[in-house]
């Protein structure tokens, strides 16, 4: 039997570290506001500019979701020695990032807040069916782009949780037909979700997680609201790689 639990995914997050401070975007968010979005691989660091404290990377694009490979990036900070407190960042060969790319000028410029995740050196066996569901995740995002412009993602949070556990985890036999679903949803200026309708569902348990979501889970919201009531959109996506143990959570929302 499978059941359903939430955790929230990490993978970009809000960073506060001293004048450092990075504003977070879900992942959904973060395709409509890239340029390129990819699999890379360092090769080389190089050219440090001590002036600009900045230096050069060249790069292997492994896989890529969105926009055209390049050769090149720029990398705020010195190497080997990067400033925090200055969103800087120390990237080393071998290593490899998903990263979500912004071009400025004739470059792409990467820092501490650029939206990414490290993943491992080696490419793991594990990684593969992350990788198809971002994948379908992505193409779902970007046919149908036109439907989102008007509307922002959030992300959301459990109000009072139990451990790692909330509500959804009380949903047994879940079985969804794809491994995403896309709720609009309506806030308060308390940031509680008012109303949650799919806009694309799961196919299984849309309506009791629309309820779910209603009675247990709160908005984040970077802005202040100043209507009694706004839309945003919720993406929430299924791991069906973590469904052994009752304290992993299967369902999370990016």
């Amino acid at each position: 039997m499978k059941k359903l639990s939430l955790f929230l995914f990490l993978l970009l997050t809000i960073v506060k570290i001293s004048a450092c401070s990075c504003i977070g975007l879900t992942l959904s968010q973060a395709y409509q506001n890239s340029d390129v979005i990819g699999v890379i691989k360092i090769l080389k660091v190089y050219g440090q500019d001590k002036q600009r404290r900045m230096y050069k990377a060249d790069v292997e694009f492994e896989t890529i979701y969105k926009g055209k490979a390049f050769k090149t990036i720029m990398v705020s900070g010195r190497i080997g020695k990067p400033n925090s407190a200055a969103c800087e960042i120390d990237i080393k060969p071998k290593e490899r990032y998903l990263i979500y790319l912004d071009k400025s000028g004739n470059d792409y410029f990467v820092s501490y807040c650029t939206s990414k995740s490290k993943l491992s050196n080696n490419v793991a066996d594990d990684d593969k069916s992350f990788f198809e569901d971002l994948d379908k995740t992505f193409s779902y995002i970007e046919a149908n782009k036109s439907k989102f412009n008007d509307l922002q993602f959030a992300d959301s949070y459990i109000i009072d949780p139990q451990g790692y556990r909330s509500s959804f985890y009380e949903i047994s036999d879940f079985n969804p037909k794809q491994p995403f679903a896309i709720y609009k949803i309506k806030v308060n200026k308390s940031s509680e979700i008012q109303e949650a309708t799919p806009i694309i569902g799961f196919g299984s348990e849309d309506e009791r997680i629309g309820d779910i979501l209603k009675t247990t889970f709160k908005a984040n919201i970077y802005e202040n609201l100043e209507s009694e009531t706004k839309e945003f959109l919720l993406f929430l996506c299924y791991d069906k790689e973590s469904t052994e143990g009752p304290e992993t959570g299967v369902l999370y929302s990016n």
